[in-house]
């Protein structure tokens, strides 16, 4: 259970410009729960968050009287623009090779992984700065983002003091945009492949 208090805001100020303040409060109700499971050649990993505004008397009403869910901060249907109600993720991982070969196989240890990230919808807004902040948010332009789901998939070889990565992510090259409180459509990644090689000393 969070009370967030002065939280920054961006305010419309009398000479016209825009000004940042610690002016916006709000309270959050969430539940996070994880489970995992490790043995010498498996790991597995899965964890999940919850959350939604309170709706309390804490906070002022609106014009037709109805109890809004925070002050000063932009949400919407019970969340903050641009964050899901749920989000979870799972990684699992299995180790097919434990060194048993010769020369750069002696010793060494090869892992599979694969990860799935998935969260509920979201909302934001292109936002009319001057009419939000005067009350008129109606002005303002409401998006949807449907659920989104990415999975990725990653090989490693850890050997002495060298580790070896190759991984894949979003595989499916889902495209989407998330949005906050002041920025709206920033796109997230497309399909990613990265390429790691560390040395330790």
């Amino acid at each position: 259970y969070n009370i967030l208090k002065d939280i920054v805001m961006l305010d419309f100020i009398m000479s016209g410009d825009y000004a940042f303040a610690n002016a916006a409060k709000m309270r959050q109700l969430g539940v996070d729960g994880s489970v995992r499971y490790v043995s010498p050649r498996f790991f597995f990993n899965a964890n999940a968050t919850w959350q939604r505004v309170c709706k309390e008397e804490y906070f002022t009403q609106n014009a037709e009287g109805e109890t809004v869910s925070s002050d000063n901060y932009i949400v919407f249907g019970g969340n903050t623009l641009g964050t899901p109600e749920l989000i979870s993720n799972i990684t699992a991982a299995y180790c097919p090779y434990t060194g048993e070969g010769k020369g750069f196989f002696k010793g060494g240890t090869l892992w599979l992984r694969g990860t799935v990230s998935a969260q509920t919808k979201t909302y934001y807004k292109d936002i009319d700065m001057q009419s939000t902040f005067h009350g008129y948010m109606e002005y303002s332009l409401l998006h949807e983002v449907r659920p989104q789901c990415t999975i990725g998939l990653g090989l490693s070889y850890e050997w002495k003091h060298l580790d070896l990565d190759v991984s894949v992510k979003n595989i499916t090259d889902n495209q989407y945009c998330i949005g906050s409180m002041l920025t709206c459509g920033v796109p997230r990644p497309g399909r990613q492949f990265v390429a790691k090689a560390t040395v330790k000393f």
